[in-house]
């Protein structure tokens, strides 16, 4: 099967605790698929024997879909990633991003643990570690076995509100950065950290 250039991967988070507190149900779900997920109508749910909701709806398809259940690992060896660190190997640019509401779980599928990536002395290699963890230790691991010479340079920013922020300095904070469009460099931010990195 040909790989798409771009590719879109669903995760559905489980309920929090103050929704299963509310006893409110799971009405979007994972298709047999794994490529589709389909928003129950709540006017029509109804449980069945197996705890999967059904009933009328919409469905949508994706590149992949994730139900609740699965772990960051599992995320993490099937999204797709795994293609991506290969091309950036290969001198192609890659790029990755969470989009979604406030709480839908993006920090916590990119990055883990915000309490345990932010302790002193994290090393990575926990359970709930998300992909960049992931794969920075991947790439590191994929240069070594490929020998020759890399040279590595890592920018992080969010966007968040339509502002830019630049996520590995701590100057300019409240001031957003600017995308700017070059004839040779094509789309970039102006004024983006830019940080060269070793093992």
């Amino acid at each position: 099967m040909a790989q798409a250039n771009v590719r879109v991967v669903v995760r559905l988070r489980p309920l929090n605790s103050q929704e299963r507190s509310k006893s409110e149900e799971e009405l979007v779900v994972v298709g047999e698929d794994h490529a589709t997920v389909q928003v129950l109508d709540p006017k029509t749910y109804k449980k069945t024997g197996t705890g999967v909701g059904a009933g009328k709806g919409k469905a949508y398809t994706f590149s992949s879909c994730f139900p609740p259940p699965t772990s960051q690992e599992e995320l993490f060896e099937n999204c797709g990633i795994n293609n991506l660190i290969q091309s950036a190997l290969d001198g192609y640019s890659a790029t990755v991003f969470a989009y979604g509401q406030t709480g839908s779980g993006k920090t916590y599928t990119i990055t883990g643990s915000d309490k345990q990536i932010c302790s002193s002395g994290y090393k990575g290699g926990s359970e709930r570690d998300g992909l960049i963890p992931r794969t920075i230790e991947r790439i590191w691991r994929e240069a070594q076995s490929r020998g020759g010479e890399y040279h590595f340079r890592v920018s992080c920013l969010e966007i968040y509100n339509e502002q830019v922020m630049d996520l590995l300095t701590t100057t300019k904070k409240g001031l957003g950065l600017s995308v700017r469009w070059h004839q040779r460099k094509g789309f970039f931010v102006d004024g983006l950290a830019v940080e060269a990195c070793s093992t």
